[in-house]
């Protein structure tokens, strides 16, 4: 009898010994698996902060441990930074220095029309227009010389050559080449007329959401101010283009009756000076000579009756003193007598 109940105690012993470890092994476990989804949850948001899209979450699931998670972090955000990197290459590539070019030259020739004629078909053909034009001693009849001014706008990429190719239509008198640089203006007003788009983005939205008519008129008065200050820096900005993409060159044409000389200089040599000054001379004393015919030509009709007073003048006092110098002598003759 005893016998039989202690071997009953035993086999209950055994039981609830074994229930217990079983028990344990099943809480164990349970608190193992709680720190893999821990660590699945807190992988899964170091991939989506560092900006990766795809994450094996079976891999994770089946028991990733810290190590495991840490080279997925360093792998992502190197992919990030190649790809920022990448992102700053490309818009550094789209920048672009904006400097507005402006030239003058002037220059002297012997027949004005063919170079004026000349000129405009140069401008034509490297893509430029004229935007300004003025002449002078165009009319009929006119023989005198002739002078023209135009402002041209051509493109950038012919700016610099322009100023070569211009110098085979005539004597090249003053050139004058200036730039502005409008680079940090220019994007500064990008960046502005972006920032005012995204506000009135922001403010449409809002005025489809408002009820009170307050609020209505609030809203759209600060848009209508928005607005105007979008088109202002969109002027700004497509003036700048263009002013950027097309150089503004300036061309005076003098039209002379003979193209001067240009005085040498000391290492010319002394008998080129001398030629040069002798050869000067002789021209100057020509064009005096000239000028001074077309002078007396020109003061022919008023000089030929000036002249024909004044001789008659001249007549009628010399005849009156000849004639008191006669009566003088008579009345000495008399005296005497």
């Amino acid at each position: 009898m005893y016998k039989k109940l202690y071997v009953w105690f035993l086999i209950l012993v055994i039981t609830a010994s074994m229930v217990g470890c079983g028990s344990s092994q099943s809480t164990g476990s349970a608190d193992s698996a709680a720190p893999a989804k821990d660590e699945v949850s807190v992988t899964f948001s170091k991939a989506i902060n560092n900006g990766i899209r795809e994450v094996d979450t079976k891999t994770s699931i089946a028991g990733s441990s810290p190590a495991a998670a840490e080279p997925s972090t360093s792998a992502s955000s190197e992919v990030k930074s190649n790809l920022s990197e990448k992102q700053g290459l490309v818009n550094n590539s789209n920048i672009g220095q904006k400097i507005i070019f402006t030239g003058q030259v002037n220059f002297q020739t012997l027949d004005f029309e063919k170079t004026r004629t000349n000129l405009f078909e140069y401008i034509t053909s490297i893509g430029g227009f004229s935007q300004n034009s003025t002449v002078q001693g165009g009319g009929i009849g006119y023989t005198g010389l002739k002078s023209a001014e135009y402002i041209f706008r051509i493109p950038k990429t012919k700016y610099s050559q322009a100023f070569i190719d211009l110098r085979k239509f005539g004597t090249v008198v003053f050139e004058q080449s200036s730039g502005q640089d409008v680079t940090d203006q220019y994007f500064d007003t990008e960046a502005r007329l972006k920032s005012l788009k995204i506000q009135q983005e922001r403010l449409q939205a809002l005025l489809q959401k408002a009820v009170k008519m307050e609020d209505i008129l609030k809203i759209e008065k600060e848009l209508q101010t928005t607005l105007y200050e979008i088109e202002n820096y969109t002027g700004t900005i497509k003036k700048w283009d263009s002013l950027v993409e097309y150089s503004t060159l300036m061309v005076n044409i003098h039209e002379v009756e003979q193209i001067k000389p240009t005085v040498p200089k000391e290492k010319d040599g002394f008998f080129s000076r001398i030629a040069f000054g002798f050869k000067n001379s002789v021209i100057g004393l020509w064009e005096f000579l000239q000028n001074f015919i077309v002078f007396i030509a020109a003061a022919l009709p008023v000089i030929l009756p000036l002249g024909l007073i004044g001789y008659l003048l001249y007549w009628l006092i010399r005849r009156r003193l000849r004639k008191a110098k006669v009566e003088d002598k008579k009345s000495d003759c008399n005296a005497e007598n």
